[in-house]
Order: structure tokens, then C-alpha cells, then sequence
């Protein structure tokens, strides 16, 4: 028999072996799970770079969300299963109410769909083009700028529509000559093609972003020069039917005090890609509605 000493020392050899393999063992699966962690996250890189990068859901602050509910509610605005198209400028109203849709496609019960609509004036004063990438990374960038990532991110489908409204503006009017008011020349063709793009992708509403002070601005503007109400009352409707039929217009923001500051605030906490303040109807700043704004500001500050 071997001595006490040299068997304790096998002993320990063998444990020590034991040991080594036992940690190489570990090391090695280690290694194993190591690069399968690599590999899954190298694939889900290689998917999300297919798909397109999608912008991290913004959610809009309760206050603004319960007025949007409010008007909901009350004036009937979405029922199961409509077809939504909402009218995107860039403008930081229409982006606000953008992503108050898609707030409420979350939380509503009902299931409804929406799609967006920018209509490009084809003017270097108003260039609305850099939604697109925003709202859809499938829509083809035809000039690459600010609005159209945005659109992309977010995976909705986007109709960028282009009308050349000032170059027709300049033989629309009696006699082949220009339009009397550019203003409301734009306004009109801007609706004409949001409607038939509705039409023709089978949404059965409109959605505007006109919220309470655009609606107390245009009521004055309207009641001051012409002692008529006629245009609040037609067009700033919180809900109603357009006289051709087939087509609603709903305005979530517009009569139940969803005050301008509420989407300021909202776009620059959210670095919102906004286009410029330019009146995206004659490409300038429309100087009636600042003077009827800053009017309303002061009153309101006595």
C-alpha cells in the first residue's frame, strides 16, 4: 500500500483535474452562449434595418387627451371600423394630432385606421417634403428634406400629394387672369385634393388639426370686416358632412378649449420636426390672423 501522504497527494491531483475541467467546461459554454447572444442580436439588427427604423412612441400629455376624448365622445367622431385621413401640414397642430390618433388607436376600444396626406404646393417658400420620411420610409423621397423621415419612422401609410396651386392660381381667375385671393384659391384646391385622395383610398373622414384659438381667430376675422358668421359656422363645425357627400370632417381639437399652447409645448418638449410658421396658404405670414392673434392676446391678458 501506497503511503498516507502520497494518496492524499493523488487525491488532491485528481480534485484539482476535476476542478480545471469542471471551469473549462464553464468557459467553454460560456463562450457558447456568449456568441449566441452576438448572433440573435446581429439578426435582430439585420431585421430592424429591413423593416425600417421606427420612431419611439410619444405620448401626448392626458390634459390634451382628454379634450381630443371630450369632443369625441361628444360630437360622434370615430365609429368602429372608419377609414381615417388626416390632413398633415408639418405645421406643430396637425403633428400633435397626429400622434394623438395614434395615441388613441392604443387605448379606444373601437378599431379604426388612418392614413396621412400632405398636399406640396411646389412652392421654395412651403416645403412640406421632409414628413415623408417621418411618416413612411416605403414612400419614395422625391426631395430630400425635413419632414419626410419623420413620417417614415412611424410606419403609417403617407399620400404626399404635389399641386403645382400658385403657377394654376396665376390663370384661374375670370377671363384666364390671376385669382382675386390666392389665399382662398389655395385653401379650396388644398381641400379638393385632400377629398379625392380620400376617395380614392376609401376613407370615409377627414381629420383637420383646427383647434379653439384658431376658431375664436376665424370667427372674429369673419365677424369684424363682414358682420357675418357664415364661415364659422360651414367650416369649423366640430363634426359634419361635406354637401358633396360621401365624406366627414371631424376636427378633435377645434371646440372643446384645446388651447394652441397645449401643441406648442407638446412639439418643443418632443423636438417635433415642425415646418416653418409660414401661412401655408400664400407662403406667408398671414397678416390679418397675426393681427386678429396678437388682438386676442392682449385681450386676453387684461
Amino acid at each position: 500500500p501506497l503511503p498516507t501522504s502520497v494518496s492524499a497527494s493523488a487525491s488532491a491531483s485528481n480534485d484539482i483535474s476535476k476542478k480545471l475541467d469542471s471551469e473549462k467546461v464553464k468557459n467553454e459554454l460560456a463562450q457558447v452562449q456568449k456568441q449566441k447572444r452576438q448572433q440573435q442580436k446581429h439578426h435582430k439588427q439585420q431585421s430592424s434595418s429591413k423593416k425600417g427604423k421606427k420612431t419611439k412612441h410619444i405620448k401626448p400629455p392626458p390634459k390634451m387627451m382628454r379634450y381630443c376624448t371630450q369632443a369625441m365622445i361628444q360630437w360622434d367622431m370615430i365609429k368602429e371600423g372608419d377609414r381615417l385621413l388626416l390632413g398633415l401640414s408639418g405645421g406643430k397642430d396637425s403633428l400633435t394630432l397626429l400622434h394623438c390618433l395614434l395615441e388613441f388607436q392604443r387605448k379606444l376600444p373601437i378599431k379604426f385606421e388612418f392614413e396621412v396626406c400632405t398636399i406640396d404646393p411646389m412652392t421654395p417658400s412651403f416645403d412640406p417634403s421632409p414628413l415623408i420620411p417621418y411618416i413612411d420610409p416605403m414612400t419614395p423621397s422625391l426631395d430630400p428634406s425635413p419632414l419626410i423621415p419623420y413620417i417614415a419612422s412611424l410606419r403609417l401609410k403617407y399620400h404626399y400629394i404635389r399641386d403645382n396651386i400658385v403657377e394654376r392660381a396665376n390663370v384661374s381667375g375670370k377671363n384666364g387672369q390671376v385669382v382675386t385671393s390666392l389665399c382662398s384659391f389655395c385653401a379650396r384646391m388644398k381641400r379638393v385634393n385632400l377629398y379625392a385622395t380620400a376617395r380614392k383610398n376609401n376613407c370615409n373622414k377627414l381629420v383637420l388639426a383646427q383647434h379653439l384659438d384658431d376658431c375664436a381667430e376665424s370667427f372674429f376675422m369673419s365677424l369684424m370686416p363682414n358682420g357675418c358668421i357664415r364661415s364659422i359656422s360651414e367650416t369649423m363645425k366640430a363634426h359634419y358632412q361635406i354637401n358633396a357627400g360621401g365624406i366627414s370632417v371631424i376636427h378633435p381639437m377645434c371646440m372643446v378649449y384645446c388651447r394652441e399652447s397645449l401643441m406648442t409645448d407638446f412639439a418643443k418638449q418632443n423636438n417635433l420636426p415642425v415646418m416653418n410658421e409660414n401661412y401655408p396658404v400664400c407662403f406667408e405670414e398671414s397678416q390679418e390672423r397675426a393681427r386678429m392673434k396678437k388682438l386676442l392676446s392682449r385681450e386676453e391678458m387684461l
